[in-house]
């Protein structure tokens, strides 16, 4: 009789008592839990089965092994169902106590904001992800072009687990040589342990960003793990502060430049439908055209951003008047709160 079925007999005769302490032994790794997975080969637990079961196991906190294991027992009758949601809780607890988890947070798509259009580039982008070699991506595009946005929709679509490292908390209070290098190596680390893939926005930051004399700069500190086909990272970065990326020939050779242009104005069209209807349900092509005129006069902002900015005023412009304001006061309003003359 094979280790699992013994356990199951255990089980089912009702004997708690000797099932909790060889289970016990299991958890404190007196035998392998690669080796009891491969006893009992079944297909992997249904992630739309279990996503919200888990996430409400992992709130639980519960210290003592036995009631954890009764708790986990009293809904998952399979043994290795019950190992691998203990084995899935116990990792999530070391990520909440890493360097990664503390610098970090997970991506994903904004659900008040149906994401319209950019098929063709999430391919691509999922396709460079996916490569053995050279599987690092940086998107090159202007801000609010939609670069964290296709980022976002990348990590919905493929499921991956994509996290966002906000450098700015990565550098504070870095105060002694040695600081910086331990939290950015520990980061990486910690995304190759708990297979997470690294996003970081404004990436060019990291050209200069360790503030110790005498520290070793991060891209030098990313390069060795760039190699490597378990580290996946991506960056992204505006046209002009690509250029200063493009000049250490070394950092630059390890990633996937993929470049974001302004969305097509069919897709900006499909925004306004998909997100505001109650504004193109009162609108005319005439109208689209005219705000396109007002916006395009807008230098220093970029499609889609400068779009959903104006149709956001505009749509609380209408709900405090209760009624669609007329296009033309609506780019007035816009003006004055964005100081646009």
């Amino acid at each position: 009789m094979n280790l699992i079925k013994y356990f199951i007999e255990i089980k089912k005769n009702n004997n708690d008592l000797m099932f909790y302490n060889i289970l016990n032994l299991i958890i404190n790794k007196s035998t392998p839990l690669s080796s009891i997975i491969h006893l009992n080969r079944v297909e992997p637990i249904s992630k739309q089965k279990h996503n919200h079961y888990l996430e409400d196991l992992i709130t639980k906190n519960i210290d003592n092994y036995f009631d954890f294991i009764q708790y986990i027992l009293d809904s998952e009758s399979d043994f290795k169902t019950a190992i691998d949601i203990f084995n899935f809780i116990k990792i999530n607890s070391e990520f909440k106590n890493s360097y990664l988890f503390k610098y970090g947070y997970k991506i994903k798509n904004n659900e008040s904001s149906q994401f319209i259009g950019r098929d063709e580039e999430i391919k691509i982008c999922r396709i460079l992800l996916n490569r053995n070699y050279k599987n690092n991506l940086i998107l090159i595009g202007e801000p609010g072009v939609g670069k964290t946005s296709i980022v976002a929709e990348i990590a919905e679509k493929s499921e991956m687990d994509i996290i966002c490292v906000e450098m700015n908390a990565v550098i504070a209070g870095t105060k002694h040589r040695g600081d910086f290098e331990e939290r950015i190596t520990q980061i990486i680390e910690d995304s190759i342990k708990f297979e997470k893939i690294l996003f970081i926005d404004e990436i060019h930051v990291l050209m200069n960003c360790s503030n110790m004399e005498g520290s070793i700069s991060a891209t030098n500190i990313l390069k060795p793990y760039l190699t490597k086909n378990d580290f996946r990272i991506i960056g992204a970065t505006t046209t002009e502060e690509s250029f200063g990326i493009m000049k250490d020939k070394s950092f630059e050779r390890r990633f996937n430049f993929f470049k974001i242009p302004e969305p097509s104005s069919n897709i900006l069209v499909n925004i306004i439908k998909e997100n505001f209807s109650d504004i193109h349900s009162n609108i005319n092509d005439e109208i689209i055209l005219k705000i396109f005129e007002f916006l395009n006069e807008i230098k220093n902002k970029f499609y889609p951003d400068k779009l959903i900015d104006f149709l956001d005023l505009w749509q609380a412009y209408n709900a405090h008047e209760k009624k669609v304001v007329d296009v033309n006061k609506a780019i007035n309003f816009y003006q004055i709160c964005t100081n646009i003359t």
